[in-house]
């Protein structure tokens, strides 16, 4: 697990200086200001901004490839109705408490004689300097960013990694095969709507009853292309799911029920009727090890993650974290200040990197958004 956090820090790095285009129509800030404090300790309001704008560039750029919200204008969406804190007023405040709970773990980390390597710094100056490098200075000094608020958050990613690494190094590694299993099936599903009456309900049982009967006269059928054929609408899915897991809601009771009796690669040979459509379902894998061995990877993360959350939070409610509403009010994350991130080698590097410790990690969704190109 070491490599995996080691990816992890690469992968911050060029995250970070990866942001080389930006676009907007705010006033400039002065990111000098003290913006926050952590146990006294001052955070500028160019760090806050940096990680905002960072934070602006990689949701958007979500939103606008899976939502289709190309102008931004989420940002301006009420999320407190209470307070009447905006999308873009939330980010800004999740910036400041990041960076917070960095702190705290700097000064942690040199309470236990924690320290960066000589190749770390190496590594924050060569991406400090390549993010100055590749951003137009105009730009930056819009945001209020200096050098020093870029090199001053790479030392507090590199420290909260290092943190990391202690904090789990004696995580409970083993994980028993009874507790990973993951049991793979193969269904296709004639859906009809909840509200369907009985005759329409008759018509795709019937439907589905077609489906199953020519699956089972075909040897190593290939569910999917048979049900096409017969309705294009059905939908025939590959997935695994938690054997040992009475609260895995992977997919449906009756699924799991309609394959409890069948060896690998059976066929039920009956329908399973489900709370919306027909199911035809044969069971691959009752012990998928791959998918297992898979499992086995999230489980250890899921426990690394619960470790560090706990031992944190403790240093974190303890601390003295204070925030400057009036200054930092000067970061607005609106749908009229828009920020985009261009493509670049840096860019497509640092996906190859993420989509490294999401194979490693088996992560079910991508941390970093899509490049949007200018």
């Amino acid at each position: 697990m070491k490599k995996f956090g080691k990816r992890i820090f690469a992968g911050a790095l060029l995250g970070v200086f990866c942001m080389t285009a930006f676009a907007g129509c705010a006033k400039s800030i002065d990111g000098t200001q003290t913006a926050a404090t952590a146990q006294g300790e001052e955070i500028s309001l160019g760090m806050v901004s940096l990680l905002a704008r960072y934070q602006q560039v990689k949701i958007g750029g979500f939103y606008g490839s899976m939502m289709g919200d190309t102008s931004g204008s989420f940002w301006d969406n009420i999320e407190d109705e209470e307070t009447g804190e905006t999308y873009g007023d939330s980010v800004v405040k999740d910036s400041v408490e990041q960076i917070q709970k960095m702190c705290v773990l700097r000064q942690k980390a040199q309470e236990m004689e924690i320290s960066l390597s000589e190749k770390d710094r190496q590594k924050i100056t060569e991406a400090t300097q390549a993010f100055m490098d590749g951003n137009d200075q105009e730009v930056l000094k819009k945001i209020g960013v200096s050098k020093e608020d870029v090199e001053g958050y790479l030392e507090l990613s590199a420290y909260q990694e290092k943190m990391r690494e202690e904090i789990i190094k004696d995580v409970d590694t083993e994980v028993s095969d009874e507790e990973a299993q993951q049991t793979t099936i193969t269904y296709t599903k004639v859906s009809y709507d909840a509200d369907a009456d009985d005759g329409v309900k008759a018509e795709k049982k019937e439907l589905a009853q077609e489906i199953l009967d020519e699956v089972l006269a075909t040897a190593e059928a290939d569910m999917e292309s048979i049900a096409k054929e017969l309705d294009e609408e059905s939908v025939t899915s590959n997935v695994h799911y938690s054997a040992n897991d009475e609260e895995d809601d992977t997919v449906e009771q009756a699924l799991k029920d309609g394959v409890a009796d069948l060896k690998d690669s059976e066929v039920n040979s009956s329908l399973i009727e489900g709370e919306d459509g027909y199911y035809i379902v044969r069971l691959e894998q009752r012990f998928d090890e791959e998918a297992t061995e898979r499992e086995k990877e999230t489980i250890l993360g899921e426990r690394e993650d619960e470790l560090f959350s706990s031992t944190t939070q403790e240093w974190y409610d303890a601390a003295d974290l204070q925030m400057n509403e009036k200054v930092l009010a000067g970061i607005e994350i609106t749908s009229k200040d828009a920020y985009v991130q261009k493509q670049t080698e840096v860019a497509e590097e640092e996906a190859e990197t993420e989509e490294e410790v999401e194979t490693e990690e088996e992560a079910e969704t991508e941390e970093g958004a899509e490049d949007t190109a200018e």
